[in-house]
């Protein structure tokens, strides 16, 4: 598939898919097994008093990272203080990326790969396509 368009925003959207997923145009099966080791939660840890600034950081990770309803500040402080927050995983040169934006404003946050059982669910996706493309195949 060709990722070229005479869209520019469907060609910026293309080059950050591909970025994030190398190869998904030429084999997305391939692709995907090699993006799902990649992933890793951004972990960050149990902060005591964070700062208003520390939190915006946050805020601007968890809109886009973090599944729970909503994102305010105060929502964020209570999970900081209470727990902590694990974003959701995201490709490791990503995480790593908002890993070092949270250590900067002072934050403790890590990077943990996904669990074996997380991993075999999420290849569980490529089962689906493989049963899909064998019935399109079929029908041809």
């Amino acid at each position: 598939m060709s990722d070229e368009t005479d869209n520019p925003v469907l060609n910026t959207a293309f080059a950050l898919m591909n970025a994030a997923v190398p190869g998904v145009f030429d084999d997305p099966v391939k692709a995907w097994e090699a993006y799902v080791p990649s992933l890793r939660y951004v972990v960050i840890a149990k902060t005591e008093s964070p700062s208003t600034e520390q939190l915006r950081v946050v805020q601007g990770f968890a809109s886009s990272f973090y599944n729970f309803s909503g994102n305010n500040l105060l929502e964020i402080r209570k999970a900081l203080v209470q727990s902590g927050i694990k974003l959701e995983p995201a490709p490791e040169n990503i995480a790593r990326l908002c890993q070092e934006a949270l250590v900067a404003a002072g934050l403790q946050a890590t990077l943990e790969p996904l669990t074996e059982d997380e991993i075999k669910e999420r290849f569980a996706v490529l089962d689906e396509f493989r049963a899909e493309e064998a019935l399109r195949n079929k029908k041809d």
